[in-house]
């Protein structure tokens, strides 16, 4: 087992591992922090949720604010079973809104790295 190093199996099994309920947020962070230029932090995200009770039956609906972008942008996400998925329906709903405004700031990122 000398001949591949240690920390090189992992690496390729990471890529291909199927991306868990959290993948809208980490997304997210990522995003914020490049646009920010700096590291973000958990006050970075607002997630604000509610749930409904229609016919027995719970959903949640959940909204994130980035107050370190914009204080006065609200994102808001499909409904979802769980608070977690609503949370993360919210990230996405961010991520898709400001993919289009971080495409500069993600051109500039690349050519720095």
């Amino acid at each position: 087992s000398m001949g591949i190093p240690a920390g090189a199996p992992q690496k390729r099994k990471a890529e291909c591992v199927v991306a868990g309920p959290a993948e809208a947020k980490g997304e997210l962070g990522h995003l914020v922090g490049i646009m920010l230029a700096r590291p973000v932090t958990k006050e970075d995200f607002v997630y604000t949720t509610v749930d409904s009770d229609v016919g027995g039956t719970t959903t949640y609906r959940s909204s994130v604010a980035l107050p370190g972008y914009d204080a006065s942008q609200l994102f808001q996400g499909a409904p979802a079973a769980s608070k977690k998925e609503a949370e993360n329906n919210a990230a996405k709903d961010a991520v898709a809104s400001l993919a289009a405004l971080a495409g500069p700031f993600l051109e500039e990122h690349k050519a720095k790295k």
